[in-house]
């Protein structure tokens, strides 16, 4: 504030954000996402991430098994490994809110036992 007062009228919400998680993976807004993580008993978690236009079925499943699919129109979505959001004034006429921002900080580069494929 002016008179040199800290302001206290905001809501801060952040978090860092997992490559394991589907949040972690960001694609553009005319493109669909898909994730897939899988954990082993080893410690070692096998994520599957990329964005695509549409999913079309190749081979219908038998019986009880899962269809066969295929994506097109597929890209490597951006990594994000922060999530922040502001609100200013929150609950007022007035307020004020960021949106959720994402970004990649770059320190979050080493994913220890997580392992990604595009």
């Amino acid at each position: 504030m002016s008179d040199g007062s800290e302001y206290t009228d905001y809501r801060l919400d952040y978090a860092w954000v997992s490559p394991a998680s589907a949040e972690g993976w960001v694609c553009p807004d005319d493109k669909l996402k898909y994730f897939r993580a899988t954990h082993e008993d080893r410690g070692e978690t096998h994520v599957q991430v990329f964005c695509y236009d549409q999913r079309v079925v190749v081979q219908a499943g038998w019986r009880d098994e899962e269809p066969t699919y295929a994506w097109l129109g597929r890209s490597v979505p951006e990594r994000s490994d922060f999530r922040i959001a502001v609100t200013i004034s929150p609950g007022s006429e007035d307020a004020y809110d960021s949106g959720v921002q994402r970004v990649e900080t770059g320190i979050g580069r080493w994913y220890g036992n997580v392992y990604v494929s595009h």
